[in-house]
C-alpha cells in the first residue's frame, strides 16, 4: 500500500430508522488500533469519544447527517491520506430506544495515487 489521496466520499447509511449522523476522521499513527475489539469496533467513553483515546486529534475528513451532499472535489484537489493509515468510522444512533434490524452503514471512497495541489483540511 502506498500514500493516497482521497477526492470523493460518501456515506450510505445501512438502516435510516437509527442512524442519526456520522464522523469519520484519519488516523495516520493508528493511535486508536489498541482501543478496538477483535472485530474492529470499540467502546465509546463519555458519549463522543472512544474511552482513553484523543479523538479531537484526529484530521476529521467529514461528518455526515441525513440529506448531506456526497463530498465531490474538483480535481487538482483532495486529502492525502499517508500510507498506513486508518480511517475511523463513528456511528452516533437515535436514542429512540426503538428495536431496529442491524446497521450496516457503508462508506465510499474515489481515492487517486496523484497528489493533490490543494488539501481539504
Amino acid at each position: 500500500m502506498e500514500d493516497q489521496s482521497l477526492n470523493g466520499l460518501q456515506t450510505v447509511p445501512g438502516n435510516n430508522k437509527v442512524v442519526h449522523h456520522g464522523l469519520i476522521a484519519i488516523d495516520p499513527e493508528r493511535a486508536i488500533a489498541n482501543l478496538a475489539g477483535p472485530d474492529g469496533s470499540f467502546p465509546c467513553g463519555d458519549g463522543e469519544e472512544p474511552a482513553g483515546s484523543d479523538l479531537e486529534a484526529l484530521p476529521m475528513l467529514t461528518a455526515w447527517a441525513p440529506g448531506t451532499d456526497p463530498v465531490d472535489l474538483p480535481d487538482g484537489m483532495g486529502q492525502l491520506i499517508p500510507k498506513g493509515s486508518l480511517l475511523l468510522r463513528q456511528i452516533h444512533y437515535h436514542p429512540a430506544g426503538t428495536t431496529a434490524d442491524p446497521d450496516l452503514t457503508r462508506i465510499q471512497l474515489r481515492l487517486t495515487k496523484e497528489k493533490p495541489k490543494y488539501g481539504f483540511l
